[in-house]
């Protein structure tokens, strides 16, 4: 008898955790059992940011490497699927270090309910940045805000390109798509002292 790797023992238990939600409920109350569900399995809850609006966000003890995020398929009600999915289906990453990594994205079409298991990043706490961090957050800022020219105040000296590239591939693709650009200091993280692109878009 062969084990069962960790990685797919993980993936199936949150696969089945999705099937027992019961997405009639608000959303509050969506969250508040998957993150009980998931701590009784044990994942460890760290969809501790205000104003998240993925049902749970979680890691495991066992791989630590990743996070486990439970979000809405309704893109109407939050975009993140839609941005995660560019991300994975073109393995954006592999090209360009300011995209996260997607390891994989589960849903059917019948499920309100979608997995993503992403690399697990690091919070950015913008008063311990060093101030070329700041500047490319300002950077990628400035590209998807080009009407606000406070956001142009950028130290030139310090422009990243492939940060640069990261922006305008994403303005273009957002271009045909109902959705706002929500970059803010929870909307990306930090690989080492590299600068990610995780959640920009919202409805």
């Amino acid at each position: 008898m062969f084990d069962i790797p960790v990685e797919q023992t993980t993936k199936n238990t949150l696969v089945e955790l999705m099937g027992t939600l019961d997405t009639s409920d608000q959303p509050n109350l969506i969250r508040r059992d998957a993150i009980a569900s998931l701590e009784s399995r044990g994942f460890t809850n760290a969809n501790t940011g205000e104003g998240i609006l993925a049902l749970a966000v979680a890691t495991h003890p066992d791989i630590p490497d990743r996070v486990y995020k439970l979000v809405h398929t309704d893109t109407q009600q939050d975009p993140y699927l839609v941005y995660a999915s560019w991300v994975y289906e073109n393995k954006l990453w592999e090209k360009n270090p300011h995209f996260p990594r997607i390891f994989e994205i589960v849903h059917s079409d019948d499920s309100p309910v979608a997995l993503v298991v992403m690399e697990r990043l690091t919070e950015l706490i913008w008063e311990d940045q060093p101030e070329w961090i700041r500047d490319d957050y300002y950077l990628v800022k400035g590209f998807l805000y080009s009407d606000d020219f406070s956001y142009q105040m950028v130290n030139k000296d310090h422009a990243n390109r492939p940060l640069t590239t990261a922006a305008e591939q994403l303005t273009e693709y957002c271009s045909d798509f109902p959705y706002n650009f929500d970059l803010h200091k929870g909307n990306v993280m930090l690989r080492n002292d590299l600068l990610v692109i995780t959640d920009p878009l919202c409805s």
